[in-house]
């Protein structure tokens, strides 16, 4: 009984891990690429965004429009993630955004919903180092 108990937890950690991966993979490429349609399958209905100091609480579709003309007005040259946890019910992502002319802090905020984790605010500052 016992073997049978840690084996559920085991697979239930490795699919979380997993889920957390292929959502990390897209929100990796989505920045480097400045390609902000491909969060639309990670976000929440309503996203809180604060893009450089402009916040707000938006449907999808519109916090998908917003971060993608925040990308038209940089030149990306890389995006990192710095830091990620996974837990029960939510997670987050640090990632580090390389442009030409400045670097900023990006943050995503998960939760978990159906048994998926969207990203209900994401947070991109001006980096201060």
């Amino acid at each position: 009984m016992k073997l049978k108990v840690f084996l559920w937890l085991i697979i239930c950690s490795l699919s979380t891990h997993l889920v957390a991966q292929n959502v990390n993979d897209d929100i990796v490429k989505a920045f480097e690429q400045g390609q902000a349609s491909l969060l639309t399958n990670h976000l929440s209905e309503e996203v809180s965004t604060c893009i450089l100091n402009q916040q707000s609480r938006v449907k999808k579709q519109e916090a998908v429009e917003k971060i993608a003309d925040f990308f038209k007005t940089i030149q990306i040259q890389s995006f990192k993630i710095k830091h990620t946890s996974v837990r029960d019910e939510s997670g987050y992502i640090i990632g580090s955004l390389q442009s030409t002319k400045d670097k900023y802090r990006v943050n995503c905020f998960f939760k978990k919903e159906n048994n998926n984790f969207f990203i209900h605010q994401i947070r991109i500052d001006k980096a201060n180092e």
